[in-house]
């Protein structure tokens, strides 16, 4: 039974072994464990927790590599897209040369007029109600305020707890 325990059972019998002399099986009652086992059961944990670490380090290694891939893909994307715009303005060129319609055997080219897009041209000439506000909190200043000691309404500071793999 205990070369079964999960990482989270093997924690669980050492606290109840160091605190009680015994870690017992809650189904059958039966003594598992005792306070003479837990260097054994700590050097099962490290095992564990070592698996657990070289799993996270495989996980983050393959978001690295995904990252990267990701980015190589949404480059080339971004070539094909560039080049396609480019050849549809120079397609659209000619087509309006040729009084804006061509029909071919597998296509038919069309130039259409697009709805009218504004331009700001002077964003300062603009009046108040034609532009949008955003609000968000300074996270920075609020944290540094509250550190000093200043009451700020609608926000406190939070501490989080991570783990760092090395």
């Amino acid at each position: 039974m205990s070369d079964e325990l999960k990482l989270y059972e093997l924690t669980d019998a050492v606290t109840q072994a160091i605190d009680s002399g015994y870690y017992a099986d809650s189904e059958t009652g039966e003594i598992l464990f005792d306070s003479s086992d837990v260097d054994a059961l700590a050097v099962r944990i490290e095992d564990k927790l070592a698996g657990c670490a070289t799993v996270v380090e495989r996980y983050d290694s393959y978001i690295a590599r995904i990252d990267a891939e990701v980015k190589r893909l949404q480059e080339l994307k971004k070539g094909y897209r560039s080049k396609a715009e480019r050849l549809k303005g120079y397609m659209l060129h000619n087509v309006k040369k040729l009084d804006g319609k061509v029909e071919l055997p597998t296509h038919r080219l069309t130039v259409a007029r697009c709805a009218p897009k504004v331009e700001v041209i002077d964003m300062d000439a603009l009046p108040d109600e034609f532009k949008r506000v955003t609000v968000e909190p300074d996270k920075r200043a609020i944290a540094a305020a509250i550190k000093d000691g200043e009451d700020v309404p609608g926000a406190t500071l939070v501490s989080n707890e991570r783990l760092v793999l090395r």
